[in-house]
């Protein structure tokens, strides 16, 4: 698999050329080579893979692709010519199995602990991270979205998907399974408890009771105030992330697992 840079779009029955990135040129010596079928959402200087294929005396690209997006946490940023560092989530490692990927180029106001989107891309028989992207405060929305009050508790039954947005919960959280996602300060005033194949990420918000979450597939705590202990035990993939928790920090047993950025006075 080759990488490269589009350096013109196919138009009229004209092939489009790629800018090669690597290797720096095709077997003939050239530094752009042609292809004929843009991949859907390209535009110009998009990062491309592809294969080279000899065509007569000549090659081209095929199976031209733009690189699926991966996000993960900025853990070192470029400084004196070094390159600097993304822990990755998703995937949780590249193709080579590391679990850290290189980076050159920062996104602006980008900080150590920061969540980034970017393109996994093909350098030599490594992979870096192109096209770096701060992520927004909090995913999208899915599911059922409630904002304002929720007078008393709130459980999440296996196939539920619920997004609190700039929502307030008086009681206690029971995730039985499915999706929570909670997001643009929301609070919850009791505790969260779950298991079993949960996800539950938490962004720019508080949580004043104790979380307590096992057997799950997915957490992801970002920014955001927990007054009590958080305990994360033999779950897939875990991350917290630039939070400040009041109790405890318990991670244990998890399968892929990220602590980066966190203040914690238990």
């Amino acid at each position: 698999m080759s990488t490269g840079t589009i350096q013109s779009l196919p138009a009229g029955g004209t092939s489009g050329q790629i800018q090669l990135i690597d290797p720096p040129t095709d077997p003939n010596g050239n530094i752009s080579i042609a292809y004929d079928i843009a991949p859907s959402g390209a535009v110009m200087n998009s990062a491309v893979t592809f294969d080279i294929v000899a065509s007569g005396r000549s090659f081209i690209a095929e199976n031209v692709q733009l690189p699926s997006v991966a996000t993960g946490i900025i853990s070192s940023l470029p400084a004196g010519g070094t390159s600097g560092q993304i822990q990755l989530v998703s995937p949780a490692t590249d193709p080579n199995g590391n679990t850290f990927i290189s980076f050159d180029i920062a996104p602006t106001g980008a900080g150590i602990g920061n969540n980034v989107s970017f393109n996994i891309v093909q350098s030599g028989r490594s992979y870096i991270a192109q096209d770096v992207k701060l992520l927004e405060s909090g995913p999208a929305d899915e599911g059922v979205i409630r904002t304002g009050v929720i007078t008393g508790g709130l459980r999440i039954s296996n196939g539920q998907v619920i997004t609190l947005s700039a929502a307030t919960v008086s009681g206690d959280v029971q995730l039985e399974g499915g999706k929570l996602i909670i997001k643009k300060n929301s609070k919850i005033n009791g505790k969260i408890e779950g298991e079993h194949h949960v996800e539950l990420l938490i962004y720019d918000s508080i949580v004043v009771g104790d979380i307590h979450v096992t057997n799950s597939l997915k957490i992801d705590l970002f920014h955001s105030n927990f007054s009590h202990n958080v305990d994360l035990e033999n779950n897939t993939t875990v991350s917290v992330a630039n939070c400040t928790i009041g109790g405890k920090l318990k991670l244990a047993n998890n399968s892929n697992q990220i602590n980066t950025g966190n203040t914690v006075h238990g």
